[in-house]
């Protein structure tokens, strides 16, 4: 049988005849999925055949991809914020906390914007027509038909 690699061989003769079968991988390997981290690099699971040397993305190799497709890229570096360093506490002593001067001011209270609410939420068609005009349209052909068929019948007499 015939390989990607090796023509087929004659089981009686052990010439090999014909051409190699580019869809026959019996040399396909699977590779397992390994994740990337800061260090190195990582991969996809794929699978590689040895004897043509090709990449796969499935295990039945239809799906050709390339070496470059396997890689996934290193993680980047952490960026760590500044520590800050620790500073000496005051030394002095604790003095006691002036009170605050209260003066007679009033206090205007912030008041909140008026709010739109939106008046539908059902999203515009374009049909703005009313019921009432249809109902004026049927009244209209109506009328119409029965003049047609009133001529009609005072003609034939």
């Amino acid at each position: 049988m015939a390989t990607c690699k090796d023509k087929a061989v004659c089981e009686i003769c052990g010439k090999s005849y014909g051409s190699p079968d580019l869809n026959n991988h019996a040399h396909l390997k699977h590779i397992d999925a390994k994740a990337a981290t800061v260090a190195e690099e990582g991969n996809i699971e794929y699978w590689y055949c040895g004897g043509c040397g090709k990449y796969f993305a499935d295990a039945a190799a239809t799906r050709e991809i390339t070496r470059a497709d396997t890689v996934t890229a290193k993680l980047p570096q952490p960026t760590t914020p500044p520590t800050a360093t620790p500073t000496a506490a005051p030394t002095t002593a604790p003095q006691a906390a002036e009170q605050p001067r209260r003066t007679a001011q009033p206090t205007v209270q912030p008041t909140a914007a008026p709010t739109v609410q939106p008046v539908s939420t059902i999203p515009a068609t374009g049909d703005t027509s009313s019921p009432i005009l249809w109902a004026a349209l049927l009244l209209c052909s109506g009328a119409g038909l029965a003049v047609t068929a009133y001529k009609k019948n005072r003609h034939r007499s």
